[in-house]
């Protein structure tokens, strides 16, 4: 018996890529300079037509409200003013008493508390400096532990007898050591 002969069909499958558009920058839109200055003309006008129907009860209203904003402005900057004054008597330098005066007035306490640690760390730095300026320094070993100055300063002032008796003390001492 003869066996079938079974053909095998292989289907080639072309899967075709779909190409994706690339995004188009996004397009700003503006306006012509001539229709802008139109528009802004209309508007102006248009605010004073407003202002010229306005009964004279608006009218005061709106000034009211204009002094107001302006006396509101005057008593915070007073208030910052003062503040600063205070912090400045106090030592703190002008830079960072007015960020610190803002801060208060504002009510803004992180931030008034993060102003008030860098004032801090540059007053201990500031201090420090000091303290090790003013630090004598100390003697090393080959100079002598009494006050070496002391017998040149009495020569410099022609006290003779206080030279000549802070020099042997001087050498006394080195002898000693």
């Amino acid at each position: 018996m003869a066996e079938p002969v079974v053909e095998e069909v292989v289907e080639e499958v072309v899967v075709e890529e779909q190409v994706k558009p690339e995004p188009k920058p996004p397009v700003v839109k503006t306006v012509p300079k001539n229709m802008y200055d139109k528009l802004a003309s209309e508007v102006a006008d248009y605010k004073k037509k407003l202002k010229e129907r306005m009964t004279a009860e608006e009218a005061a209203a709106l000034h009211q409200q204009e002094l107001q904003d302006r006396l509101e402005q005057y008593e915070k900057e007073k208030k910052v003013t003062a503040f600063e004054k205070q912090f400045l008597k106090v030592g703190v330098d002008e830079a960072d008493a007015s960020k610190i005066a803002i801060e208060l007035s504002e009510g803004n306490v992180e931030s008034l508390i993060s102003h008030l640690d860098d004032f801090k760390k540059k007053l201990e730095v500031k201090l420090r400096d000091e303290i090790i300026k003013g630090t004598p320094k100390p003697p090393n070993g080959t100079q002598p532990k009494t006050e070496g100055d002391s017998y040149k300063k009495a020569m410099q002032e022609g006290r003779m007898k206080d030279a000549i008796r802070l020099k042997r003390e001087e050498e006394e001492t080195l002898k000693k050591t």
